[in-house]
């Protein structure tokens, strides 16, 4: 059984690979620009490869307004959360436990973002206000509360060294 079938299963809880929180950008497989722009998604050359950047501008919450449709590199990527409950290693509850907990640092992290500023763009900020040496407390409390995010993200979420969503198994 797959949890992430039909509806969405828990990932229509989740969200996180959506709107910014893991990825900054979704890369658009060979072949499936056309309907991908076709779906709503502004599709643009970044570092050569066609993809769109995150937060998805179909996701409405947690839930995808296109997930019957959606990309390729969408529907095949599993975060080890969805890999795990799938395989039987742990529950849907177990599972939901850990979406609550990256839903938390998320929201932690987003409280101390600029206004109107996304976590991609948070994250490329303070990575520049530390190669500066800036010695802002804010950034610092931001870089603490990112520092967080990304131990749970890359626990229960992420692939080691997995920075785009992409088509690559």
């Amino acid at each position: 059984m797959s949890y992430s079938d039909s509806d969405g299963g828990i990932c229509a809880d989740c969200g996180l690979c959506c709107d910014g929180t893991l990825f900054s950008l979704s890369t658009v497989p060979s072949g499936e620009r056309q309907s991908v722009e076709a779906a709503g998604l502004a599709v643009e050359e970044i570092d050569g490869v066609p993809s769109f950047r995150q937060p998805c501008r179909q996701l409405c919450g947690t839930r995808c307004q296109i997930y019957p449709q959606r990309p390729r590199s969408c529907r095949k990527f599993r975060c080890p959360t969805l890999r795990n409950l799938d395989a039987g290693e742990i529950d849907a509850a177990e599972a939901g436990r850990r979406i609550a907990t990256a839903r938390e640092a998320a929201s932690r992290f987003r409280n101390e973002l600029l206004p109107g500023e996304t976590i991609p763009q948070a994250r490329v900020r303070l990575e520049q206000s530390a190669r500066s040496g800036s010695k802002s407390r804010a950034d610092d409390r931001a870089r603490l509360m990112l520092g967080a995010l990304e131990i749970v993200l890359g626990r229960n979420f992420r692939a080691a060294r997995q920075q785009a969503m992409t088509t690559d198994d």
